[in-house]
């Protein structure tokens, strides 16, 4: 199955964004505090855009198939990716992450990284809508993008 060019952009993004979270665990497994706050800053300039996108365009249309409890959980699991990001750029270098809040970003990492693995599953659901409809979500992707808008600039509620 060929891709359309708003699936291939939409699974670059996933990949990119498994590579981070990935490199976030490894760094935080091997107690490298700087480099997991590195590789978080790096992550919530890159996965902003693409939250913003799946919430307003994605979610949306999976709602349809799924429902919208499903949708729902898809966004609170942002918020959960976004906490350990939060917390990691909230860190003072001079001082490690304590053993609770370590435990706390890597469950809070392994949560991320399921969500983002499976949500690239549903690919097929972006070329559910016509030409003209996914010409438009893609220059809203691209349009995102150029907005810049981080991750921790979004609003969620996490219990």
């Amino acid at each position: 199955m060929e891709l359309t060019a708003l699936q291939q952009e939409f699974l670059d993004d996933h990949r990119i964004l498994i590579a981070g979270i990935q490199g976030i665990i490894e760094a935080i497994e091997r107690e490298d505090s700087g480099r997991a706050i590195e590789l978080a800053a790096e992550l919530d300039r890159q996965a902003g855009a693409h939250m913003a996108f799946e919430e307003e365009i994605f979610y949306p249309r999976l709602a349809k198939v799924y429902g919208a409890e499903f949708v729902e959980q898809m966004v609170a699991e942002h918020g959960v990716g976004q906490r350990a990001v939060r917390t990691l750029l909230a860190k003072n270098l001079d001082r490690p992450l304590s053993r609770k809040q370590r435990s706390q970003v890597l469950e809070d990492l392994d949560v991320a990284l399921k969500h983002v693995m499976s949500c690239g599953t549903m690919l097929s659901e972006l070329a559910s809508g016509t030409a003209e409809v996914n010409a438009k979500s893609l220059d809203r992707l691209r349009e995102l993008r150029d907005q810049g808008e981080r991750w921790t600039g979004r609003t969620y509620s996490v219990d």
